[in-house]
């Protein structure tokens, strides 16, 4: 038997849906070509974010030879000059700057009757005792910070590219004051930062010097 011819315009329904078919595998294949360009740039963008600022070169670490406290500060730090940073800072530098370090650490440091409390009593404080001594390590970790910072400001260290850091890892209890060295920079405020603003700094009343470090 002959077999049936379509019409016209069931042919044209098959041509329409032929194209549909077509564009579908089109738009499905440029999709997929597309997605792995736009996963693959991501990773770039967070690695230039973490890798921004000029590297450093470590030259020395200072262990702490101090009393320890349970959150891993020490206080006192290893103030014998270290031979990798002769070619980059003075022994009197050095020995000044470990000075301010050290002097603000035990300044700040909990008093022995002080110890004694928080850990005589806490068994039966349950732990509150230690509160007291905490406090006193953080203040004093404070001010080691704000004396470090002073002297990386100043202009004979900036202008070497030498910086002084605390370091302390919470999660291993250690500590330790870490020297490296980087780019230098110079003072573009016009801010006295060397020995004379220090000179000035420490020709305060005494009074007003020993409020503003108990207010770090």
């Amino acid at each position: 038997m002959p077999q049936a011819r379509e019409s016209p315009a069931a042919q044209h329904h098959q041509q329409e849906l032929g194209l549909l078919a077509r564009r579908l595998a089109v738009d499905v294949a440029a999709a997929a070509t597309t997605r792995p360009t736009k996963l693959t740039s991501r990773p770039t963008k967070l690695t230039s974010r973490t890798t921004a600022g000029p590297p450093r070169t470590q030259l020395a670490v200072l262990r702490p030879t101090g009393e320890m406290s349970p959150n891993g500060l020490a206080s006192w730090y290893d103030d014998a000059f270290p031979p990798a940073c002769a070619p980059h800072v003075t022994p009197d530098e050095f020995a000044r700057a470990m000075t301010k370090i050290n002097e603000a650490l035990t300044d700040h440091w909990p008093c022995v009757p002080c110890s004694a409390f928080a850990l005589g009593c806490c068994v039966c404080t349950l732990g509150l005792s230690l509160y007291c001594a905490s406090t006193q390590v953080a203040e004093a970790e404070a001010r080691a910070q704000l004396q470090i910072r002073r002297i990386n400001a100043q202009r004979n260290l900036r202008a070497k590219g030498v910086e002084f850091r605390l370091v302390r890892v919470w999660y291993t209890r250690r500590s330790y004051v870490e020297i490296t060295l980087g780019p230098p920079t110079t003072d573009s405020d016009g801010e006295a930062t060397g020995e004379g603003a220090e000179t000035r700094g420490d020709a305060r009343a005494p009074e007003t010097q020993s409020m503003n470090d108990r207010l770090v």
